[in-house]
């Protein structure tokens, strides 16, 4: 009897601490879309390619023991067709953010400018709608093209990033800048990364448009995957650096 008596005791305690922990700026989701665009400048002119992605983050400020900030990314590579000179992709993994860069860089441009999703940044980037912005080559996407379109293995990085000095005079802090631009050397003279832009949009999501020019992933690809070490998958492409899905 004398437990059924704290029954009710035991119920506004966990009302109680509902409120400490899940009300306020403890608890945010949201749903935001973005547009990454890339254009190329050849001697044809510029060639320009775009895709739509949509993210999805939740954050929970919990007691045991830690805040916990969740997210999801849906949506495609981007791909810039240069005809006969070949197909560049804006992959969905990053020079510099990496795996989390579908997820993250339109929280970098356009949220808190660290990335971190927080409740005051998700409930900021879910209304927000903007036009393009120039992004700087730390934020750019992994930039590829394949020698053979048929043969994953034959990927090329199109462009690649090394730490250089935050202060041209010296100093021990150190960010991300372009070490190589491959760009001429791949596709051929007067062929070059003309810009990458991202915007906040409500457009649809891009489906369906690089499968019609990536590479095929099948037994093939598990075979070689099996047959190298921890070191050497990390160069190899996956299918998810070219589209995803919601978890």
């Amino acid at each position: 009897m004398r437990y059924l008596l704290c029954l009710p005791l035991v119920f506004v305690l966990m009302l109680s601490l509902g409120g400490c922990f899940f009300g306020g700026d403890t608890y945010a989701s949201g749903i935001w879309r973005y547009k990454l665009t890339i254009t190329v400048e050849t001697p044809e002119g510029l060639k320009t390619g775009s895709a739509v992605r949509e993210v999805k983050a939740t954050y929970i400020k919990s007691p045991f023991p830690e805040a916990k900030a969740s997210r999801s990314v849906e949506g495609e590579a981007v791909v810039v067709d240069l005809g006969q000179r070949g197909v560049v992709f804006g992959l969905l993994t990053g020079m510099w953010l990496g795996v989390d860069h579908a997820s993250t860089v339109a929280g970098y441009v356009f949220g808190s400018g660290s990335g971190w999703l927080g409740p005051d940044t998700i409930r900021e980037m879910s209304k927000k709608k903007t036009g393009p912005v120039v992004i700087e080559p730390k934020l750019y996407p992994k930039l590829v093209t394949f020698g053979d379109p048929k043969d994953f293995r034959t990927v090329r990085n199109l462009m690649v990033l090394k730490e250089c000095p935050r202060n041209p005079k010296g100093g021990v802090s150190l960010e991300p800048c372009l070490e190589k631009d491959s760009f001429e050397e791949v596709f051929g003279a007067g062929v070059r990364l003309h810009s990458v832009t991202i915007e906040m949009t409500d457009e649809p999501v891009t489906k369906d448009v690089v499968k019609n020019y990536m590479p095929p992933f099948g037994a093939t690809y598990i075979e070689v995957w099996n047959s190298l070490s921890f070191q050497e998958r990390g160069a190899l492409m996956t299918p998810s650096y070219f589209r995803v899905k919601h978890r």
